[in-house]
Order: C-alpha cells, then sequence, then structure tokens
C-alpha cells in the first residue's frame, strides 16, 4: 500500500480521535447540568416539601402503670422504698382500611430547571376494633393504671406538605389534629386527642378521613392495617411502582391521560405493622423511610439530560462513518479531500451536539432535536456541495447524514430496543461499505490523486 494513503489514514484516525474528545467535552456539559438538576430538586424538596411517606392511621392508647416496691425493715414490719412509674401504651390498627386517593402533578422551576411536584388527596374510611375492657401490660399484678389521653395518630416523612389539617371524624365525632404524636418515639407525625368514653364501647371504630399532602417526585403509603386496599388516580402519565407492595395487575392502567392503579395488601405478608408495635412498645424505631411500603414515582418520561447523555454516546458514531465514508469517496472517486475540511465536518458534527443539548433546556425535545440536526445537516450539506464538486454529491451526503440522526432519534425513544437497533445500524452500514470496496484495488491505489 502506498506511503502516501498509508499517511492519510493516520491522518484521519487521529482527527476521529480528536472529534471525539471533543463531542465528550461536550458530555461534560450534560453532566454539569445534570448536577443542577439534581442540586435544584434538592432545593425544592427543601423549601416546598420532599418526597412523601404517610402511613395507615392508628390508635395509641398511653397508660400509667403505678406501684409500690417495698422490703421489712428491722422489726420485720414492710416498708415502702419507692413508688415507681411505668410508661406503657397500647397500639391499635385498623382491622379494614380503605383509601380513594387522587394525585395531581405540577412543575416547580428554578430558572432553567425543574421538579416534577404533586399534591395527593386522599379519602379514607377505616375500621378500629378496641376492646371495652383494654388488655393492660403489668409489671406487678396488683399495680394502678392511670389512663393518659388516648390518640388517632398519623405518620408523615414531611409535615409541612400538609395542604391543610386533615378532616377526620371518630364514629361521627369531629377529630382535631396537632402537631407532633402525642406520644415519644414517634417523630415526624401529627396526632388528634380522643376522649377516653369515644373508645370505651363494644362496637367497632369507624374513622373516615380527609388528608391533602403536597411533595416531590415520589410517594408512597405503609400499610399498617389488617387489610389496606388503596386506589390512586392520576393525571401523570408516567409512573414508576416500586416498593415492598406493587399493584395488582388487573387494575393498573396508564395512558397519555394519566394512570391508575390499585393496591391489595394484607398484614399477612407484611412486616410493617409487627414493625411499629415493636417501636410503640419501646424497641427499635426505624422510621417510616424504613418500612414497607407502596411506592408511585412520577417519573419524567423524556429527561432532556439522559436523553443528551445517551446521544453523545453514539457521537462517535456519526464522526467515525462521516469521516469513512469520506476516506471511501476520495479512494472510489480519486477525489482529495483536505484534513482541515474533514476538522471543519467533524467541528459541525461536535456542534450539533452542543446545539441540543442548549436548545432541548427551552424547547420541547423532538423539536429541540430536529432544530439542531436540520441545522446541522443544512450547514454539513451546503459545506460539502463545494469540497465534493457537486450539489449531487453534497446532498447525497445530506440525505445520508438526515437518515443517521434520524436512526440516532429512533435509538433514543427506543430504550428497551436500543442495543438491537444500533447493532443492525452498525451491520448494515458495514455491509455497505463491503459492497462498495469489494473490487477495490487497494495496492493499485495511485500515491497522486487530483485534486477537487
Amino acid at each position: 500500500m502506498q506511503k502516501a494513503l498509508v499517511v492519510k489514514v493516520g491522518i484521519v484516525l487521529a482527527l476521529s480521535l480528536l472529534m471525539i474528545a471533543l463531542i465528550n467535552l461536550v458530555g461534560g456539559i450534560v453532566s454539569e447540568r445534570q448536577q443542577r438538576q439534581l442540586e435544584v430538586l434538592t432545593e425544592i424538596s427543601r423549601d416546598y416539601s420532599g418526597a412523601q411517606r404517610t402511613a395507615s392511621p392508628m390508635l395509641v392508647i398511653p397508660y400509667t402503670e403505678e406501684f409500690e416496691n417495698k422490703d421489712i425493715d428491722d422489726k420485720g414490719r414492710p416498708r415502702i422504698i419507692e413508688t415507681k412509674r411505668v410508661a406503657h401504651r397500647l397500639v391499635y390498627f385498623p382491622s379494614d382500611l380503605g383509601v380513594e386517593a387522587n394525585a395531581d402533578t405540577d412543575w416547580k422551576h428554578r430558572g432553567l430547571f425543574r421538579a416534577l411536584v404533586y399534591e395527593w388527596r386522599a379519602d379514607e374510611a377505616a375500621t378500629f376494633n378496641v376492646p371495652s375492657a383494654l388488655p393492660f401490660v403489668r409489671e406487678k399484678a396488683d399495680s394502678r393504671i392511670i389512663l393518659g389521653t388516648p390518640s388517632l395518630v398519623i405518620l408523615l416523612t414531611d409535615p409541612r406538605g400538609l395542604v391543610r389539617r386533615p378532616e377526620a371524624t371518630l364514629d361521627g365525632h369531629s377529630l382535631t389534629f396537632e402537631a407532633g404524636s402525642g406520644t415519644v418515639r414517634l417523630e415526624e407525625s401529627i396526632h388528634s386527642p380522643i376522649p377516653l368514653g369515644w373508645l370505651q364501647t363494644d362496637k367497632p371504630l369507624r374513622l373516615s378521613m380527609r388528608v391533602s399532602l403536597r411533595g416531590t417526585e415520589s410517594f408512597g403509603f405503609v400499610p399498617y392495617g389488617d387489610s389496606t386496599r388503596v386506589t390512586l388516580k392520576s393525571t401523570w402519565p408516567s409512573p414508576s411502582f416500586a416498593g415492598a407492595f406493587l399493584p395488582t395487575p388487573q387494575s393498573q392502567q396508564s395512558s397519555n391521560s394519566g394512570f391508575e392503579a390499585n393496591w391489595e395488601v394484607s398484614s399477612l405478608g407484611s412486616s410493617a405493622q409487627s414493625d411499629m408495635e415493636t417501636c410503640v412498645y419501646g424497641g427499635a424505631c426505624e422510621g417510616l423511610n424504613k418500612e414497607e411500603a407502596m411506592e408511585v414515582h412520577f417519573i419524567e418520561p423524556i429527561n432532556i439530560y439522559s436523553l443528551s447523555d445517551r446521544a453523545i454516546k453514539y457521537g462517535f458514531l456519526f464522526v467515525w462513518l462521516i469521516f469513512g465514508s469520506f476516506f471511501l469517496f476520495e479512494v472510489v472517486r480519486n477525489l482529495r479531500i483536505h484534513p482541515a475540511q474533514y476538522f471543519l465536518v467533524g467541528l459541525a458534527i461536535a456542534v450539533f451536539f452542543l446545539l441540543l443539548i442548549s436548545l432541548s433546556e427551552h424547547l420541547v425535545f423532538w423539536i429541540a432535536y430536529a432544530t439542531a440536526a436540520t441545522a446541522s445537516t443544512l450547514v454539513i450539506t451546503i459545506y460539502l456541495s463545494g469540497v465534493l464538486a457537486g450539489v449531487a454529491r453534497g446532498l447525497g451526503f445530506g440525505l445520508g447524514l438526515a437518515s443517521l440522526f434520524g436512526a440516532l432519534y429512533i435509538l433514543l425513544n427506543s430504550e428497551d430496543n436500543a442495543l438491537m437497533l444500533g447493532s443492525l445500524l452498525l451491520f448494515t452500514l458495514l455491509t455497505g461499505a463491503m459492497v462498495l470496496t469489494r473490487k477495490l484495488d487497494w495496492y493499485g491505489l495511485q500515491p497522486e490523486q487530483r485534486s477537487a
């Protein structure tokens, strides 16, 4: 093979690596913008309300056990050494809980960046079975029991998200909620004191409650009830269900107008109730975020930064294909293309990715992509019409570049099939190159070629 051809191949390879390096620098800008997006999400969560978790309401009945520790004095008479008081609690979870909820979404902005927020509005109906003769736990059989004020407790990870005080009635009696749990160890909660007389009945207690919560990006519900049913509707089209419990498959529906999902959970299949009992009765408290929960994430279907990052990962494909096409054109058509012309076309490709990022922060992604791709294709087509000494040749390359941009867009929007589609594209292009050069006499190439 002629020395000139080897030198040209080396130059083309060096320019290709340089262009790929420039495109990777653009990728650094994407990473920087992604980091800023995360910072904005953190700021909005701090100033507005973070990812929310709430749980089934529960009845907590505090009581104090009082007894005397006695001893025998020197004369054999009993004497009281101390009067001891031990705090206890009884906790009752709903035997049955039904939740009908809606979640409306919106955006909070910080300059060009934004975070997805929602408002959860739920109507809850619960049944509590509280025996009239409470099963007090005693350290001494003859101790005295002093009842405290029972309360209905609702756990929240971020009480700042409460839109208003919950509206609730217990057997027709209105409840008024206050900050805190009313008992120790249960932080990040609200509670409503309940007169003891309301609980002294053998009939089931029926709770009706309406709760509105604001949050950011995700929501979780911890099912403390013996039987819990949750129905959630939202206008958001792209939910991601997670957590320990997933919606029942036959109930799950999703479309461009929103989604609906139903959960059904039994305490027999969840450790949440036993974990909370351990916490209330004085054991370890892991916190609401550690509990098994139903979770839904309101994800953005088209994240401009993740799509831009994925596009940049295919940048090498543009560089190799265009430079390879130039080189084959030189060889097959006996037409010389200067390294500076390689460089300018490669630079135009790198600028495409920069345009894509900047435009997508102001426009819908597909419009930003179409605008950047059209501008880059037109510039390169016009330029190559002069470089290749013919409008038809420039249009041919422009059409090929437009097809490549179209193929890349399909890859970006077909994440599940991206590997297969990318492999097929590369195989097709390689096949085309092999067909075009199958009869080319590489050893017969002339070291000197005519100029354009």
